[in-house]
């Protein structure tokens, strides 16, 4: 329960961010939607916020990422993701070299609100992963196609471990990840439905994606 209050605000995050989307009329109900899809998937959000206190050999791991804030300044901030239980924020830790370590400003914490976006390069496949700021994190696309799939981490290898925070239909509105709103979008692929029935969501959504872009 460390996490409670921090993953209601993340949910609640997601539901601004994607509510945005929504027509007046319609937004009650689709509060009332998102509300019964955070209960039913508290255990996920708590899986990928419980990474944060052991050392992983594949999940958060400290990178270079491109940082533009909302003032239109662009830092590079080499840092792993932090967590502040007061903010309940996520946030990226920035050495400005050009003060000295003694100077209280010389150590930044750079929170998700501040910018306008966060990026890294992933070198094994050449190419950009952006993270869409919200009130309490970054939201990385860390798996694209016809569905893309979100995660408060910018590897891929934490959406194979289960770690989906919001999912994407056809560059729709962006939703808190529910298995079972999955399966509905999937349920006409086998292969995708065999990889789901395994709770293997990552393959699931890639299965899907291949066979909807010819492959």
């Amino acid at each position: 329960m460390k996490y409670l209050f921090f993953i209601t605000y993340l949910f609640f995050s997601l539901s601004a961010l994607a509510q945005a989307r929504v027509p007046a009329p319609y937004q009650a109900d689709y509060n009332k939607m998102m509300q019964n899809q955070f209960r039913q998937n508290n255990l996920n959000f708590m899986r990928g916020l419980n990474m944060m206190n052991f050392k992983s050999t594949s999940v958060n791991l400290k990178w270079e990422y491109s940082i533009t804030l909302k003032d239109s300044t662009k830092l590079i901030v080499n840092s792993k993701l932090f967590l502040d239980e007061e903010r309940k924020s996520f946030y990226l830790e920035y050495k400005n070299k050009n003060l000295s370590k003694s100077d209280s400003n010389y150590l930044q914490r750079i929170y998700p609100v501040q910018t306008i976006s966060a990026e890294r390069m992933d070198r094994v496949w050449n190419t950009v992963i952006s993270g869409i700021p919200t009130d309490s994190c970054w939201l990385f696309a860390v798996l694209s196609g016809p569905i893309n799939a979100y995660s408060v981490f910018s590897e891929s290898a934490s959406v194979m471990e289960g770690n989906i925070t919001a999912i994407q239909l056809n560059n729709g509105s962006i939703e808190a990840f529910d298995p079972e709103k999955l399966k509905e979008i999937i349920k006409d692929n086998p292969k995708a439905m065999k990889s789901f029935n395994k709770k293997d969501y990552y393959n699931a959504i890639r299965k899907y994606n291949e066979k909807e872009l010819g492959g």
